[in-house]
C-alpha cells in the first residue's frame, strides 16, 4: 500500500465500525461501496446515518438522493430522509415522507413511533396519540410505545388516559425508569399524592436521576413535606448544576427552579440553560431572517405570541389590552400556540385584535416565516418557560426587536430578547446582572391588570364559610407549593400572638392540608386556627368571599401574583416580601402601583412578622390602609390598563425610534405615566 492511499476494507468491517459508532470511519469508507451491485443501496443508507449522527442532516440528505428517484423508494430510505428532516426542523417536509411511508408499510412500528414524534414536536398530540396507538395494537407488549401514548396523552390533559398508558407500561416492565417519572409527573399535575413518596423512593432506587429527583422536590413542595422537599431539591440542585456545568439542559424547569430559591443568579443559569437548548434545537435551520432597517411605517407593528390565549391567567390579566391599542399608530397581531378552549376570554381577544394567527399546529420554521412574512415589528413574548411555550419560535428571531414580559422566570435568558417590559420594582438597576435582557420600564406595574372582574354582591357572612364572626382573619390564598416552612412558621406565630384569630388557606391537598395542621399542632397551635376553603367555582364568588378576610398573608419565594391581586381588587390589604427575584417581587410591584408599599411591603422576614402583626393589633390602621386602597383600585395605574396600554405604546415607540436610528439596545428604557419615553 502506498503512502496516503485507504486500506480496503469489507463490508462487514463497515458495519462492525457503525456498531461501535465510529461514524466518520463508516462514512468514509460506505463511499467504496456506493457503486456496488450488492451493497450499494445499503452503503448509502450507513453513509447518510453516519452523517445525521455526526450533525449533519444536509449532507445525509445530499447522499440518500441516488436513492430518491420515484417509483422505487425504499421504506429504510424514506425513514432516514424523514429523520434528517426532522434534524434541520422541517416537521412537515419530514411528516410528508412518513406518511408516504407508512402508506406503502402499514404495519412497521418504526415508522408509526417516527411519526408520532414528528406529531409530539409539532404540538399535535392528538395524532401523535393515535400513532402509538397502533404501534400497542401491532407490540401490545413495546414499553416504548405505552410510555409515548401516556405523554401524548398527558400533554392534552388527558391524565386518566395518560395514567392508564405509563401503567400498563410499567405492568410490562416494572423498573421502566421514564414510564414511573413520567406518571409520578401526571400524578403531581393532578394532585393525586397517595403512595407517591413510596414510588419516588423505588426510582430512586433504580436510578437516582434529575428527572426523579424533580417529580420527588415538585410532588413534596405540594405536599408542604419540607423536609423532603429539603432532601430532594438538595440532589436536584447539584445535578443541575453539574447539567449546567457540562453545557446540556438540566432536567429541572426553569418556573420550578424559580419556586424552589430566590437566588437570582441560579435563575438565571436555569433559565440560559433552556433558552439555549430552544436554540440548539432550531440552529440547523440556519434561516437567517434579513430584518428591513426602517420598522413601524406605517403603524408599529405589534405581536403577541403566547400559548395562554385561553381560560388562563395571563389571559384574564391582559384581557382588555389588544383592543385598547391606538389604531392610527399600532396594528395589533396575536400568536397562539397553545389549544383553542372556546371559551369567551379566547373569542373576545380573537375578536380584539387585528390578526389572530393559530400557529399550533404549524412547525417551528413555518411559524417563525409567518411572524416574518407579517413583517412584525416587535414580538412580545407571555410565555417564557411556562409549560408548552413554543420558544424556538422566538430563537430564530423573526421579529427585528423581540421582548419579554409577565415572564415567571423574570429573565428569559439566551440572546434572542432584546428587552424584559418590567418595572423598576421587580428589576431595579441592581438587578441587570440577573437579566440578558436590556430593561423597559414601565412607569406602573409590570402585571397589568384591569377593572372588569366583577364582584358578587350577594349578602354573605364569615360562618358561610366556616370562619368565626368574630376572629381577626388572616388569609392566603396561594397554592400549597408557594408555602415553604419559613412562610409557616411566621403565620403560626402570628396564630399565637393574636388571640381569637384564624389563618383562612386556599383549597390545598389533603396531604398538604394535614402536614401544615401536624406542624401547627407541633407548635401548639390548635386544629380550629387553621380553616382550609373549597373551590369557589364563579370567579366573581370568589372576589367576594376575600372580602370576608382581614389581612392577607403573602407567601415569600414564590408570591401570590394573580391571587395577590384578586385580594387587593377584593380591597383586601396584603403583606408582602421583597426577595431577590422576579417571582419573590410581584407582589410589591402591584402595592408600589397603589401607593401602598411602605405600609405594606418587607424586606426582611422579621419586618414582615412585625407589619402583620402591628396591623392586626391596630384596627384603626388597618381600617385606614383598607380605605386607601379601596380608593386606589379606581385611581392607580395597577387596574387602569388604558393608561398601562399608553405606557406600553410609549416603550413601543422608543425601541421603534431607537432601532431606525441604528442605536444598539442595550441602554435601558423608561417612560413616565402617560407614556413619555425619559431615558435613552
Amino acid at each position: 500500500m502506498e503512502g496516503g492511499e485507504a486500506k480496503e476494507i469489507s463490508w462487514e468491517e463497515v458495519l462492525a465500525l457503525a456498531g461501535i459508532g465510529q461514524w466518520s470511519e463508516v462514512a468514509r469508507h460506505c463511499e467504496s461501496f456506493v457503486e456496488h451491485p450488492v451493497f450499494g443501496e445499503n452503503a448509502i443508507q450507513l453513509q447518510a446515518e453516519a452523517y445525521m449522527e455526526m450533525g449533519e442532516p444536509k449532507v445525509a440528505i445530499e447522499k440518500l438522493q441516488p436513492l430518491l428517484k420515484p417509483g422505487n423508494i425504499s421504506v429504510l430510505t424514506l425513514q432516514l430522509l424523514a429523520r434528517a428532516q426532522e434534524e434541520q426542523g422541517f416537521l412537515d417536509k419530514a411528516k410528508e415522507v412518513l406518511e408516504l411511508a407508512v402508506s406503502v408499510e402499514q404495519s412497521s412500528v418504526g415508522i408509526w413511533k417516527q411519526l408520532g414524534a414528528i406529531h409530539v414536536k409539532q404540538g399535535t398530540q392528538a395524532d401523535a396519540a393515535k400513532c402509538y396507538l397502533r404501534v400497542v395494537e401491532l407490540d401490545s407488549k413495546d414499553v416504548e410505545a405505552w410510555n409515548s401514548l401516556g405523554a401524548a396523552y398527558a400533554n392534552q390533559s388527558e391524565f386518566e388516559n395518560a395514567l392508564n398508558s405509563f401503567s400498563k407500561a410499567l405492568s410490562i416492565n416494572p423498573e421502566h425508569y421514564l414510564a414511573g417519572v413520567n406518571r409520578l409527573f401526571v400524578l403531581n399535575r393532578i394532585a393525586k399524592f397517595d403512595g407517591v413518596s413510596e414510588e419516588v423512593d423505588r426510582l430512586i432506587e433504580i436510578k437516582d436521576g434529575e428527572d426523579i429527583r424533580h417529580v420527588g422536590a415538585l410532588s413534596a413542595q405540594q405536599c408542604c413535606d419540607w423536609d423532603a422537599l429539603c432532601h430532594h431539591f438538595s440532589a436536584l440542585d447539584k445535578m443541575t448544576e453539574a447539567a449546567i456545568t457540562q453545557r446540556r439542559c438540566p432536567r429541572e424547569q426553569a418556573v420550578a427552579g424559580a419556586s424552589f430559591t430566590d437566588d437570582p443568579q441560579r435563575n438565571k443559569r436555569l433559565t440560559h440553560a433552556w433558552a439555549q437548548a430552544a436554540w440548539n434545537s432550531v440552529s440547523s435551520l440556519h434561516v437567517g431572517f434579513s430584518h428591513r432597517v426602517q420598522i413601524g411605517q406605517p403603524r408599529i407593528r405589534v405581536g403577541y405570541f403566547s400559548s395562554d390565549f385561553r381560560l388562563h391567567p395571563i389571559s384574564q390579566q391582559t384581557l382588555p389590552l389588544y383592543g385598547l391599542h391606538n389604531r392610527e399608530r399600532f396594528e395589533v397581531f396575536v400568536y397562539s400556540t397553545g389549544i383553542d378552549d372556546g371559551s369567551p376570554m379566547r373569542k373576545r381577544i380573537v375578536n380584539d385584535c387585528d390578526h389572530f394567527v393559530d400557529l399550533r399546529q404549524s412547525d417551528t420554521l413555518t411559524a417563525a416565516q409567518k411572524i416574518f412574512d407579517d413583517e412584525i415589528d416587535i414580538l412580545i413574548d407571555f410565555s417564557g418557560h411556562t409549560e408548552n411555550s413554543r420558544m424556538e419560535i422566538c430563537a430564530l428571531r423573526p421579529a427585528p426587536v423581540q421582548a419579554t414580559m409577565l415572564s415567571a422566570t423574570g429573565t428569559n435568558g439566551g440572546d434572542f430578547y432584546d428587552y424584559v417590559i418590567t418595572d423598576p420594582i421587580v428589576f431595579p438597576e441592581s438587578s441587570s446582572i440577573d437579566y440578558t435582557e436590556t430593561p423597559a420600564w414601565l412607569a406602573g406595574s409590570f402585571f397589568i391588570n384591569h377593572r372588569e372582574e366583577a364582584i358578587t354582591r350577594n349578602d354573605i357572612k364569615r360562618s358561610d364559610y366556616g370562619l368565626p364572626e368574630d376572629a381577626f382573619v388572616f388569609g392566603t390564598f396561594n397554592q400549597s407549593y408557594k408555602i415553604t416552612r419559613e412562610a409557616f412558621s411566621i403565620w403560626v406565630r402570628l396564630l399565637k400572638a393574636v388571640p381569637k384569630s384564624v389563618l383562612w388557606v386556599g383549597a390545598v391537598p389533603s396531604i398538604a392540608e394535614a402536614n401544615l395542621r401536624d406542624f401547627a399542632a407541633q407548635q401548639q397551635v390548635g386544629p380550629d386556627r387553621l380553616i382550609f376553603a373549597k373551590l369557589e367555582n364563579r370567579k366573581d364568588d370568589h372576589l367576594r368571599r376575600l372580602q370576608l378576610l382581614d389581612l392577607g398573608l403573602d407567601t415569600l419565594v414564590f408570591n401570590g401574583q394573580t391571587t395577590t391581586k384578586d385580594l387587593l381588587w377584593a380591597g383586601v390589604p396584603v403583606v408582602a416580601y421583597y426577595g431577590r427575584h422576579v417571582c419573590s417581587r410581584v407582589s410589591a410591584s402591584l402595592l408600589w402601583a397603589l401607593g401602598l408599599k411602605e405600609e405594606l411591603v418587607a424586606h426582611t422576614l422579621p419586618e414582615y412578622e412585625e407589619t402583620a402583626l402591628t396591623l392586626a393589633e391596630n384596627p384603626e390602621k388597618l381600617l385606614s390602609i383598607r380605605k386607601r386602597l379601596w380608593s386606589a383600585r379606581m385611581t392607580s395605574s395597577l387596574f387602569d390598563m388604558p393608561i398601562m396600554v399608553r405606557q406600553m405604546e410609549g416603550l413601543y415607540t422608543g425601541m421603534v425610534e431607537r432601532h431606525n436610528s441604528g442605536k444598539e439596545h442595550q441602554t435601558p428604557l423608561a417612560v413616565d405615566g402617560s407614556g413619555v419615553i425619559i431615558s435613552d
